[in-house]
């Protein structure tokens, strides 16, 4: 058994109908299911919930995820030329929301050097630059909302509350912006010097 991410070739027919709704009928040769094996136990793995979509047109990705993540997309990412992956499409089946994006080849930022974290200032600066003090607060709103209840559970800590009041203050009074609360070093890709 090899340790690491490994794919699967026996995907639900679940799956190829939510890539065919997105994609259309005909338009993938191949889905595998994204696993990784994390030692050499037989139960050690986990399946994903993202799948690697192969067709004429290049390799692309079919994810689960929120309505947050579609309207990132489809609100503050496309079209604006970031180096962020294309956004194919999405679907809801009244449970769970799928989304098919670019399938973007390469290493993550875990061997990070100081010319990888450059290139990922430069993209996340870009998109920040375009939403600066951006009107619309819906983002915002929800980010308050969350840092607010977590001040509630620790308000009365001495250090650690007086320090996370004076962060509550600041974010309601700092400039806006689009950040992402999930920027971890495999969260990223870079290719060819880009992240």
């Amino acid at each position: 058994m090899n340790i690491g991410r490994y794919e699967n070739s026996n995907v639900d027919v679940k799956i190829k109908s939510i890539v065919a709704t997105i994609l259309g009928d005909g338009l993938f040769e191949d889905i595998t299911r994204i696993c990784e094996r994390y030692s050499e136990e037989e139960d050690d793995f986990r399946e994903y919930d993202v799948y690697k979509i192969r067709s004429a047109n290049g390799i692309k990705i079919l994810k689960k995820t929120s309505e947050r993540e579609v309207t990132n997309y489809t609100k503050y990412l496309q079209g604006h030329g970031f180096k962020v992956p294309t956004f194919y499409g999405n679907y809801n089946d009244g449970k769970d929301i799928w989304i098919v994006i670019e399938s973007i080849e390469g290493d993550d930022l875990r061997n990070m050097t100081n010319e990888l974290s450059t290139a990922a200032s430069d993209s996340l600066s870009e998109i920040q630059n375009t939403f600066w003090n951006c009107p619309d607060t819906e983002r915002f709103d929800v980010h308050i909302e969350r840092i607010t209840r977590r001040y509630s559970f620790i308000k009365d800590d001495l250090i650690i509350g007086k320090a996370y009041a004076l962060f509550l203050e600041r974010q309601r009074t700092c400039p806006r912006t689009l950040s992402n609360g999930d920027f971890m070093e495999f969260n990223a890709v870079t290719d060819r010097g880009i992240v």
